[in-house]
């Protein structure tokens, strides 16, 4: 009975330790969501997550998330380099709620962010769309950004940053639409093509 307890042990030990040294599941590079997904799901394109957020956490750092179809994704934190691509023909969607922002950034300084496609509406409670704080550039193409009670869109970063923003719709919010803050450690710069700012209770850019 001795030498069956010391055998039983002796594998025991073993599994635990084969089980230990197998690689956590890898992070991919591309990522899907879609309304009809779940965030149990790996996020394949076949069997995609449903939030933005849970996305952002298993896609690998410089990936990209990829929407598959319309409807709402859910408010984001941004700490890494990443982009999200929405397709032409598809919403996808970030309905924010009171008193919260719909995205926001804190990256590192070498990372680099990138969004398309999509639509932040605050349903006149919601507070700012986005807001960027870290990072060292945000690229910005065919967003919609409306009805928060105060900023739309703050770019407001602790150091040197680049915005590039385009082809989008600022519109009806309570604060600024565009407010880029000169708080910076380092050089802001920004560049603004083709963007319509309208209905925004403190102007449209500031």
């Amino acid at each position: 009975m001795k030498s069956r307890a010391i055998c039983f042990t002796l594998f025991s030990t073993i599994a635990i330790i084969i089980a230990a040294s197998l690689p956590a599941q890898a992070q991919r590079a591309r990522v899907f969501v879609s309304v009809t997904g779940d965030d149990a799901n790996p996020c394949t394109a076949g069997s995609p997550c449903k939030t933005f957020q849970h996305a952002h956490d298993v896609v690998l750092a410089g990936g990209e998330i990829s929407v598959l179809d319309t409807g709402g994704y859910g408010t984001l934190a941004v700490n890494k380099a990443l982009s999200i691509v929405s397709p032409e023909g598809v919403e996808a969607s970030i309905a924010v709620p009171s008193g919260t922002v719909g995205i926001t950034i804190n990256a590192s300084s070498t990372d680099r962010i990138s969004l398309r496609g999509l639509t932040l509406d605050g349903t006149h409670v919601g507070s700012s769309g986005i807001k960027f704080s870290s990072g060292k550039s945000l690229t910005i193409d065919g967003c919609v950004i409306r009805n928060m009670t105060g900023f739309g869109f703050l770019f407001s970063p602790t150091a040197a940053a680049v915005l590039t923003m385009s082809n989008s719709f600022i519109e009806d919010n309570a604060g600024t639409g565009l407010q880029i803050a000169t708080n910076s450690s380092g050089a802001v710069k920004a560049s603004i093509d083709r963007i319509v700012m309208s209905g925004n209770g403190i102007g449209g850019l500031r």
